[in-house]
């Protein structure tokens, strides 16, 4: 019976006096390693060539390299780790191909049929705004994450809009034979100040800090799978500053207080 191996980790720092790197592609059936090949970097001082050569052994499943004092490998590794598979939405058939004016963004791209993105300790976020002044608004009332947590198909239904009869509870179920594992949670009310009796003002209002982590994940977004898309990643981020104050990079914020600087900048004063 052949042995079944999970992953194998190895605890090295890669140092080789004579700067020798693996090189796995050479051997007859590279395709015969079927596990990832992980690398813990347990000293101050490490070859991460070595390393990245060492976890990429396997081109059906790569390894990772982690550094000194990451833990991550513990739940990455050992335990099985989260997979976000898609995103899934009520979006009308002709808005999702853009045949039809609809105001909703999200990221990671709902569009994409497989995103596979593996979820961090820290979870994941998924964000997007349910119109804009360029698209109009949209009808998209509810979001669909599929998490794939071993062998378990986790959906997590999010309501994206408030009603006056949600009462902010959430719960979760499995039903069907295939034992999907639903949870549903509910929208919240962010502008609803109950233990304030004035109005949330622009300092306190939520939604402009949401804005914020919007305009963060889709940057990111930008700089994770433009080169691949042929994003202009510069264009990004200037649409991205203008309209959320968003720093980066590519773009920074310039304060103005005088009508002088206003023109010289080019830029109407208020």
């Amino acid at each position: 019976r052949k042995e079944v191996i999970d992953s194998v980790l190895v605890f090295s720092d890669g140092m080789d006096n004579l700067g020798r790197v693996p090189d796995f592609s050479t051997s007859q059936n590279p395709y015969s390693i079927d596990f990832p090949v992980h690398c813990i970097a347990d000293e101050s001082e490490v070859n991460l060539k070595c390393l990245r050569s060492i976890s990429a052994a396997s081109p059906l499943c790569p390894g990772k390299v982690f550094v000194r004092s990451d833990e991550g490998y513990v739940h990455g590794i050992l335990f099985p780790q989260p997979i976000l598979k898609s995103i899934k939405t009520d979006q009308a058939d002709e808005s999702f191909v853009e045949e039809a004016d609809d105001g909703f963004l999200c990221v990671p791209d709902h569009r994409l049929q497989c995103l596979n993105e593996p979820i961090a300790s820290d979870g994941v976020l998924i964000t997007g705004i349910l119109g804009d002044e360029q698209r109009g608004p949209s009808t998209v009332s509810k979001i669909t994450a599929e998490v794939l947590y071993g062998s378990d198909l986790h959906k997590f239904h999010f309501q994206l809009r408030f009603e006056s009869t949600d009462d902010g509870v959430s719960y979760t179920h499995s039903c069907g034979d295939d034992g999907i594992n639903q949870h549903f949670h509910s929208a919240v009310d962010m502008l609803a100040a109950k233990s304030h009796k004035e109005a949330a003002t622009s300092m306190t209002d939520p939604t402009s800090i949401l804005g914020h982590v919007y305009a963060e994940e889709t940057f990111r977004a930008a700089e994770k799978y433009g080169l691949k898309s042929g994003m202009d990643i510069k264009l990004v981020s200037e649409e991205l500053s203008i309209k959320y104050g968003f720093c980066s990079p590519e773009s920074s914020l310039l304060m103005l207080y005088s009508i002088d600087q206003f023109l010289d900048n080019g830029i109407l004063p208020p």
